[in-house]
């Protein structure tokens, strides 16, 4: 499994595979500098590699970057993917002031895990 992540997501993301590798499934991060440019090299050797990808992003699902970076990985790795890219993302809403329900809007270690399942077809 390919898990990409950038900018405060990126601590999910690895504490995510951390827990995930302590059950023997194994989680290699990507860990984006920035989303201009994205290094579109690696992401697809990652890609390639796993045959499955997830794009944690803390904006929400609609509109956001994971989708135009799923977009870009769908076109250069439809062929050797076993699954769709799947995204793990902020809930379609504005993000509350208040920190409590601010984290309870954004992806969460538990949030990563549950859609790194999914993208394996367990539950």
């Amino acid at each position: 499994m390919t898990i990409i992540a950038w900018s405060c997501m990126v601590e999910v993301a690895l504490a995510a595979a951390s827990a995930l590798g302590q059950e023997g499934l194994s989680a290699e991060v990507i860990a984006l500098r920035g989303l201009r440019p994205v290094d579109w090299a690696t992401c697809q050797a990652f890609a390639n590699n796993t045959h499955r990808c997830l794009i944690v992003d803390e904006a929400s699902r609609f509109g956001g970057p994971a989708a135009e970076i799923t977009e870009s990985l769908h076109e250069r790795c439809f062929f050797s993917l076993e699954a769709p890219i799947m995204r793990a993302a902020a809930l379609d809403l504005s993000i509350p002031f208040n920190g409590k329900l601010e984290d309870a809007c954004i992806p969460s270690e538990h949030t990563v895990i549950d859609a790194v399942y999914g993208l394996m077809g367990r539950s």
